[in-house]
């Protein structure tokens, strides 16, 4: 039985013993209420609370194991699941939940996918604007250097020959990044 109807069912019964008890007893309540009567009604109150309690408890108890589990999961601990028991509504709450911890867990591992994805993208993109783009400043620098060192007075080579092989180096390691 679903445990809407359970529940339902449990306060139906409660109410039909007091009315059961008011309707057949030889009770009566008077105005202004009498303190022998208010005795009565506060114990008929307890007991209907008492009944009520009684009932209804066994019927939430594997509910509150359910939620007691769900709340110890990790959803960064990916494969733990609930367990799958107890009255249809309680295994059919479970069921939803698992169902939910297991899109999370697909959504979660497309997630990092695409992220590296995106990643591995913008490294190649950048790679190739270090290797295009710097790279050939690079180059044009090497050039300009060749250039004026044909041009340039004699005590000027060493020091032509050191700017070339500064240049040389940052465009080996711009390769060398961009790879």
């Amino acid at each position: 039985m679903p445990l809407f109807w359970r529940v339902f069912a449990t306060n139906v019964a409660v109410l039909a013993v007091v009315f059961l008890l008011l309707v057949f007893a030889p009770v009566t309540v008077s105005i202004p209420v009498a303190a022998a009567e208010l005795v009565v009604l506060t114990c008929g109150l307890l007991a209907m609370i008492g009944l009520t309690l009684l009932l209804l408890r066994p019927v939430f108890r594997p509910l509150e194991k359910v939620t007691a589990t769900m709340r110890t999961i990790d959803p960064l601990s990916p494969g733990q699941r609930v367990p799958v028991v107890g009255e249809p509504d309680v295994a059919a709450l479970a069921e939803a939940f698992n169902d939910m911890l297991e899109r999370l867990e697909i959504e979660r591992r497309e997630s990092a996918r695409q992220a590296l994805t995106v990643q591995e993208a913008e490294r190649r993109r950048v790679a190739r604007e270090l290797h295009d783009e710097v790279g050939q400043i690079f180059t044009a620098i090497m050039l300009q250097i060749e250039s004026l060192a044909a041009r340039a007075p004699d005590e000027l080579a060493d020091e032509l020959e050191e700017l070339r092989e500064t240049a040389r180096a940052g465009a080996t390691d711009v390769r060398r990044i961009a790879a």
